[in-house]
């Protein structure tokens, strides 16, 4: 049986790929990093607003690749949304069905952005209207991924693989990270909501207070 190679073939596509990758670590995995290290919501919204650029970026890069596997120019025509939305995960890797070397370096960079950056700096849940989401939803819906369908179901199909969820030990790297975050400052994010609060509540008493000795 024939062992599917995990390298692109091909002058363009193997550039695409290199491409793809360089991207990904040039622009998408500081952001872990930067996220850990936000300590207002001015900082994290910024890094949501580069996440978002970054997401395009690397839809734009897919759609190439997509177009060197099928030997057509980057003018060719492009596949409709629904039909990328629909295409099975196995089909959604760079190679098409095959995980490849691009997969393999990337996959711990994006499951830590996607699983552990949102755990340990919960105030990014303040840049979305999901209070409820976790993991890739939350992912999606901070930085924009549910636009960009390619790769969304990129990101989908590398987290949901076997082996790639196998190799990640989720509560350690965790314990690890989490001695990199930096204290929250921010008294306008979720932290200091209730402090201020509490300081408009004891205000309030004050004044209350000192209208009833008059």
């Amino acid at each position: 049986k024939d062992v599917p190679s995990l390298r692109p073939e091909g002058a363009l596509l193997s550039a695409r790929c290199s491409l793809y990758v360089h991207l990904f670590l040039q622009e998408m995995k500081p952001l872990t990093y930067e996220i850990l290290n936000a300590a207002t919501m001015s900082a994290l919204t910024d890094i949501v607003d580069k996440g978002k650029r970054a997401c395009n970026m690397l839809e734009e890069q897919l759609k190439c690749i997509e177009h060197a596997r099928s030997g057509s120019d980057s003018d060719g025509e492009v596949k409709a949304e629904g039909e990328i939305k629909n295409r099975p995960k196995q089909d959604c890797f760079v190679l098409g069905d095959s995980f490849s070397l691009a997969e393999a370096t990337l996959a711990p960079h994006l499951q830590r952005l996607v699983f552990i950056a949102p755990k340990l700096r919960r105030e990014i849940i303040t840049t979305t209207r999901k209070p409820n989401a976790n993991g890739l939803d939350l992912f999606k819906h901070v930085f924009g991924a549910d636009k960009c369908p390619r790769f969304c179901r990129w990101a989908s199909a590398v987290l949901s693989r076997p082996s790639v969820v196998a190799t990640f030990n989720e509560e350690e790297v965790t314990e690890l990270m989490k001695r990199g975050v930096v204290v929250w400052k921010d008294a306008g994010g979720m932290k200091g909501f209730k402090t201020r609060m509490e300081q408009a509540k004891a205000g309030l008493l004050v004044h209350l207070s000192a209208r009833s000795r008059k």
